[in-house]
């Protein structure tokens, strides 16, 4: 019987950009790299303590002496699978603000094409996301639809009018297309296949034509939905991106949510999920997890850090 797979793909490259929201990302890479590595480990392990019956990998392009025997440990002793992937497709110039982050799709190729006889249905996330519970519904969903998180951008975002003029100057006749971000997919195995097909063309469409794109991977991914709208589904009631920085916008919806993408945590509530719990093999409440990143209130630093940054627009 086929299995369920989970994995996190993280590429490291000092020649690509990384994320855009760790600060000194540029000054301190080796840094960068320790902090996405602890980040890795708490989504990997979160998802195997809820998930015992499905397979959690860790896809990198880093070899094995790249990764330090920290991490390595950690993830064999939780039953977690460390697969080298070398990072050779859906590469872009060095000068692509988010260059590192089309491996998830290079990972995607790999797993759909190599792994095909052995998973029935596959899930990828970002590293700086928690699991909270089983991901048993999103595996029923997955018997007919690719799942996808939108991002609920409409033309009154600045962001979003500049993702859809860059899929313009790519396709002119496109219009208006759903944004999804890049932090959640899932997919049967069959429809994944499909959904990596469609990625290959936009790819080889935006080499051909030397399109220079500002957004990463959710560019191509968006697009591909974009193709495939019949087999998309939301996956906003499972997966959501919460921003709990000096740019405050969390609900309680994480209470009923399976997956917590924080992406303002990486330097803190991450780390310190990854030093308290994680590395000691304890598993915390939700309710801890949910305080440690912020999910239930705003710091006291950053709501401060706040009204200092409005009375100095207001001077």
């Amino acid at each position: 019987m086929k299995k369920n797979l989970i994995f996190i793909p993280f590429a490291f490259d000092l020649q690509k950009k990384t994320g855009a929201n760790i600060r000194g990302a540029e000054k301190k890479r080796s840094l960068v790299k320790d902090i996405y590595l602890k980040n890795c480990c708490v989504a990997l392990v979160s998802a195997k303590w809820h998930n015992k019956n499905d397979d959690v990998a860790f896809v990198t392009n880093l070899n094995e002496s790249e990764i330090p025997v920290e991490y390595q440990t950690l993830l064999k002793e939780n039953g977690i699978l460390i697969w080298y992937v070398p990072f050779q497709t859906f590469v872009f110039p060095s000068d692509f603000s988010w260059g590192l982050a089309f491996y998830k799709l290079c990972a995607l190729k790999e797993i759909v094409e190599k792994k095909y006889e052995e998973y029935q249905n596959i899930c990828y996330l970002d590293s700086d996301v928690y699991i909270t519970k089983s991901l048993e519904n999103i595996w029923q969903e997955c018997k007919k639809h690719i799942l996808l998180y939108d991002v609920l951008y409409g033309l009154n975002d600045a962001n979003y009018n500049r993702f859809l003029k860059e899929v313009n100057d790519l396709y002119g006749n496109k219009g208006i297309i759903t944004h999804y971000g890049g932090e959640f997919f899932a997919s049967n195995i069959e429809n994944a296949q499909k959904f990596k097909s469609e990625c290959e063309t936009i790819y080889k469409n935006i080499i051909e034509k030397k399109i220079k794109i500002s957004f990463g991977d959710e560019f191509i991914t968006s697009l591909a939905a974009d193709a495939l709208k019949i087999n998309i589904r939301n996956a906003g009631a499972y997966c959501r991106r919460y921003w709990t920085g000096s740019f405050y916008l969390s609900s309680q919806s994480y209470k009923s949510g399976i997956i917590w993408h924080v992406p303002a945590e990486k330097q803190r509530g991450m780390l310190k999920l990854y030093s308290s719990y994680i590395s000691k093999g304890k598993i915390p409440k939700n309710d801890n997890v949910a305080r440690i990143l912020h999910l239930n209130h705003q710091s006291i630093f950053d709501k401060v850090k706040k009204i200092i940054k409005d009375i100095l627009k207001r001077a």
